[in-house]
């Protein structure tokens, strides 16, 4: 469980990853042209305030098949005369304690406050339900409901197979009773630690927990057991290297969420982190920040107007100001690398509006980006409209489910396959990987990428009590389209009830899931290996 937090809080890495996935390698390009400002500011003094933006919601709620998008509005644009906006927030450095020395990537959350506003729960929402996964995970790991988590820290380093590994720690409003854990730990058993004298390990197969003393209980560790040792043996000091704690130093508690961490790592020995669709982030994210930066934070803060920084250490002899400018030309250059990414996709109904208006989105986030530097650290940072974050990371987290170039690709492999069958698409070898996503989603994912239809029987899986929005985790690689669809209605009902059946009509052959029962009170023939499956059942 402790494993799926991890994969589904580095979601929060799309608020970032989203821009950056949508280009090509960053090459120089002149800014987009803008609209003319309608207010300018020609002081030279800090803001006091930011400005007050329009309203551009673009979806007050992620839409159902049923809603519309409402349409941006024009953008009023404040000219960058190289001062950054005023912050809203001024608290000190956050306490990054009791994550694992060496961590490379770290993600800080105020989980309370963040659900806590109507903004904040959107977002979450927007990320899919990976990250509404991870809220309920972290809340069954703590026993307490999401309210009466503070923050959420996570930490990610390279074991020594060269994989990455996860560590987190929940700050809880009330103090825990390690004597009666959750019954979400599994069995465990508690034993001294090794490292720390007067510290208890509750030691499970895969996570092991603790509960530090020196807070009282109102700190819970996950991590495998070594690494919990290890955060025990350090006195949670996180051992970060210069770079990292230059802008961990930089950075500001109270802002409701941070990721800070090593884009080359992320791009290379960090991206087996991110499963399913994220995965396409890592090597883009990489080529935004461009070689030689070391460590870099993304913050974000919920308000009347949403705030969002980014803060990166330039490389060897690059000036600050150099590094902020080129950030912020990448920046310029997205609208225009967005148009082009998204006309490449053969956008699904549910959200094709939506990410059609992506590109006006970043036009807008355009017109508010200043930069400038602070203690030699190239900084941007923007005030937006209090619901361009949800708005935002929905259309991003609908693109970034598409495959690139399916317009063309998907028509052709399309009439490959009805000319071949449906028998001839079951034995085409496919992957698909993601943290967490639902049966009816997960079916039109596949049937884009191996050009056959498939339908779901949504009425004859009612009479078994069964739902397609049920979500479930799925890393399968190189594996026939017929192991996968079998693997998949395994996974979505253990009891065997979900079936596929290829039927054939005037139209061409499709693929249907339904259930055992319904197929066999229709006469429909099951493909091999299911009649064995039923076999085996029967003799349990």
């Amino acid at each position: 469980r402790a494993g799926m937090v991890g994969v589904s809080a580095v979601a929060l890495l799309g608020i970032i990853g989203f821009i950056a996935s949508m280009q090509a390698p960053p090459k120089p390009a002149p800014p987009a042209p803008k609209p003319d400002p309608v207010e300018q500011q020609t002081s030279t003094e800090k803001p006091a305030d930011a400005p007050d933006p329009p309203d551009t919601t673009v979806a007050e709620a992620p839409p159902s098949s049923t809603e519309e998008a409402r349409p941006a509005t024009s953008v009023r644009l404040v000219e960058d005369d190289g001062v950054l906006w005023d912050t809203p927030t001024h608290g000190g450095p956050p306490s990054l304690d009791f994550l694992p020395p060496g961590s490379q990537a770290m993600i800080v959350m105020r989980l309370r406050e963040v659900i806590a506003q109507e903004e904040g729960r959107r977002f979450i929402k927007a990320l899919g339900p990976a990250a509404e996964a991870a809220v309920e995970a972290a809340s069954s790991l703590c026993g307490c409901p999401p309210e009466g988590i503070e923050r959420v820290f996570a930490g990610w380093q390279t074991d020594q197979s060269g994989k990455p590994v996860a560590a987190f720690a929940f700050e809880l409003s009330e103090p825990m009773d390690a004597t009666d854990p959750p019954a979400a730990w599994g069995p465990v058993a508690a034993e001294p630690s090794k490292a720390a004298a007067d510290e208890t390990i509750h030691r499970g197969k895969a996570v092991s927990f603790a509960l530090p003393a020196a807070r009282g209980g109102r700190l819970l560790v996950a991590a495998p057991h070594d690494l919990v040792e290890l955060m025990l043996e350090t006195g949670g000091t996180p051992q970060l290297t210069p770079d990292l704690q230059r802008i961990a130093d930089k950075l500001d508690a109270e802002r409701h969420v941070v990721v800070l961490g090593s884009p080359a790592w992320l791009a290379n020995d960090g991206k087996d982190m991110l499963a399913g669709p994220l995965g396409r982030i890592a090597q883009p994210v990489g080529s935004f920040f461009g070689d030689g930066v070391a460590a870099a934070a993304f913050s974000l803060h919920f308000g009347p107007t949403a705030y969002a920084e980014l803060i990166a250490v330039p490389p060897g002899d690059t000036a600050a100001g150099t590094l902020a400018k080129r950030l912020h030309d990448n920046v310029v250059a997205l609208p225009g690398a967005v148009e082009e990414y998204t006309a490449t996709v053969d956008l699904h109904p549910y959200g094709r509006k939506l990410v059609n208006r992506l590109a006006n989105m970043v036009q807008i986030l355009d017109g508010y980006v200043r930069q400038g530097v602070e203690d030699k650290l190239a900084i941007l940072n923007c005030h937006l409209p209090e619901t361009a974050p949800h708005n935002i990371a929905l259309a991003a987290e609908i693109a970034l489910e598409q495959q690139p170039g399916q317009t063309v690709a998907a028509a052709a492999a399309g009439s490959q396959q009805q000319a071949k069958g449906v028998e001839a698409a079951l034995q085409k070898k496919i992957s698909l990987s993601f943290a967490r996503d639902s049966l009816d989603r997960t079916m039109v994912q596949i049937s884009e990428d191996a050009g056959v239809a498939i339908e779901i029987l949504g009425g004859d899986l009612q009479l078994e009590g069964i739902t397609q929005n049920q979500s479930f985790g799925l890393d399968e690689r190189d594996v026939t389209l017929d192991a996968l669809l079998k693997t998949i209605l395994a996974k979505a009902n253990p009891d065997g009830k979900l079936v596929y059946v290829i039927r054939k009509t005037d139209a061409g052959e499709s693929i249907v899931i339904t259930t055992r029962a319904k197929a066999a009170e229709r006469g429909e023939k099951l493909p091999p290996g299911f009649e064995q499956a039923e076999s085996s059942k029967k003799k349990n």
